[in-house]
C-alpha cells in the first residue's frame, strides 16, 4: 500500500471519530437559552395594602416562576412539546399549544342599526322596529336560572373615561360583571367604552345633574337643571346621550336637587324610558325621587343601597363592601356604587372574587332588573 493511501484512511478514520465524539454527529444544530420563568405583563393581582390581613392567592401563571423544570412549565401552561433523539436534542420539535378558551359573557355588538336614530347632535339610542331595546341587547349576558334563591351583588364604578390611566385599571381587573359607568366629558369615549364592551362589562351614561350647591359646585356645560325648561333639559340630553353608544342605561353625576324634584324628573325619565333603558339611582342623595317617578313612566329603576364615595382608606371601603353582604344575604340584593379611583378599584377587585365562595353572586346591574330584583 503507498504512503499516499495510509495517510488518507488515517484522516478519515480521524474526521470519522471526530464526528462521532461530537453529541450530535454533525447534524446541523444550534443553542438557544430557555428562561425558567415565565413573565407576564398582564398579572392582575394588585400589590396588597398595608391593612390587609392576609395575601391572595397567587396566580397560576406567575406561581409559574418557582417552577424549576421544563415539563413543569410545560405542564402549567397546557403546551405539549415532542422532542427528537429521546428528548436530548433539539430535532425536529412539535410544540402544540392548546386552544384558547371561549370567551363567554361576550357583549353583543355596539352600535346594533336598529337601536340607533340621528339626532341633533349625533347618534340616540332608540328601541327598535322589532321592539329591540338597548337595554336588553348590550347588557352582559348571564344565566338568570342561577339567581333562584341566591343572595347577589351588583357593583357600578362611576367617573370612567376622565382619567385615561384609572380608566384602564378598571376595566382590565375589575371582575366583567362589575357594569363601568362613563362620565360624558371624556376625549376618548367611544374607544374607551367599546374597550370596556369588548372585556366583557355593560356600560351605563352618566348624567350631570343639578346639586344644591350649584354653581359653586358644578357638574358641567351640559348639566340639567332642576329650574330650566323642559326642552333645554331634553336637548342637553340628548347631547349627553350622543357621546357614545351601547350604554345599557343612564345614572346620575351629582343631581340632588335636581333628583329631589318630581318635575324636573319626569321629561328625563320618560325620555329614558322611551328609547328602551334603564336607570341607576347612585344613592348619593336621600331626597332623591327617581324611583318613584321611574315606576310612574314606566322606566326601570335601581338605587345604590351602599355608597363608596368619599371613603379614602381601605378598612372604610371593606367595612361598607362587607354590609353589602349583609344587605344581600337579608333581602337578596345589594347594590354598590364606588368611584373610580386606584384605592377604591383594589379594593372592590379584591373583595368581588371571593364573593361566590361565601354563597353570593357577583351581577350586572342589568341582571337585577331581569330578575326583577329592581
Amino acid at each position: 500500500i503507498s504512503l499516499a493511501a495510509v495517510c488518507a484512511v488515517v484522516v478519515a478514520l480521524a474526521g470519522w471519530a471526530a464526528l462521532k465524539s461530537e453529541r450530535f454527529g454533525g447534524e446541523p444544530h444550534s443553542f438557544s437559552k430557555i428562561d425558567r420563568s415565565i413573565q407576564t405583563a398582564t398579572a392582575r393581582t394588585p400589590a396588597a395594602s398595608a391593612t390587609t390581613e392576609a395575601a391572595p392567592q397567587p396566580d397560576p401563571l406567575t406561581a409559574s416562576k418557582s417552577r424549576e423544570t421544563a415539563s413543569e412549565l410545560e405542564d402549567s401552561a397546557g403546551v405539549k412539546v415532542m422532542r427528537g433523539r429521546g428528548g436530548s436534542a433539539p430535532g425536529a420539535v412539535v410544540i402544540r399549544v392548546p386552544d384558547a378558551p371561549v370567551a363567554t359573557g361576550r357583549l353583543a355588538p355596539a352600535p346594533d342599526k336598529r337601536l340607533v336614530e340621528k339626532g341633533k347632535h349625533g347618534p340616540l339610542p332608540k328601541v327598535g322596529a322589532d321592539g329591540a331595546r338597548p337595554r336588553d341587547v348590550y347588557a352582559r349576558p348571564y344565566d338568570t336560572a342561577k339567581l333562584r334563591g341566591t343572595p347577589v351583588i351588583a357593583v357600578v364604578v362611576t367617573g370612567l373615561g376622565i382619567g385615561a390611566g384609572v380608566t384602564v385599571e378598571a376595566i382590565i381587573k375589575l371582575p366583567a360583571d362589575i357594569s363601568l359607568a362613563f362620565a360624558p366629558y371624556g376625549n376618548d369615549l367611544e374607544k374607551q367604552t367599546e374597550r370596556a364592551r369588548d372585556n366583557g362589562h355593560e356600560v351605563l351614561l352618566q348624567v350631570p345633574l343639578e346639586p344644591f350647591d350649584y354653581p359653586d359646585n358644578d357638574p358641567g356645560p351640559q348639566t340639567l337643571l332642576a329650574e330650566s325648561p323642559e326642552a333645554q333639559n331634553i336637548d342637553r340630553l340628548h347631547w349627553l346621550m350622543s357621546r357614545f353608544q351601547g350604554y345599557v342605561g343612564l345614572t346620575n353625576f351629582m343631581g340632588a336637587k335636581f333628583s329631589s324634584s318630581r318635575a324636573a324628573l319626569k321629561p328625563l325619565v320618560t325620555e329614558a324610558a322611551k328609547r328602551g333603558l334603564l336607570f341607576v339611582d347612585d344613592g348619593s342623595s336621600g331626597r332623591s325621587q327617581i324611583e318613584p317617578v321611574a315606576a310612574a313612566a314606566g322606566l326601570p329603576a335601581l338605587k345604590g343601597n351602599v355608597v363608596l364615595d368619599g371613603l379614602d382608606k381601605a378598612g372604610d371601603i371593606d367595612a361598607a363592601l362587607a354590609r353589602a353582604e349583609a344587605t344581600a344575604r337579608s333581602s337578596g340584593k345589594a347594590i354598590v356604587v364606588g368611584p373610580a379611583l386606584p384605592l377604591t378599584i383594589e379594593r372592590i377587585n379584591r373583595w368581588s372574587r371571593a364573593l361566590e365562595a361565601k354563597g353570593i353572586l357577583l351581577v350586572p346591574v342589568s341582571a337585577l332588573i331581569q330578575t326583577g330584583r329592581s
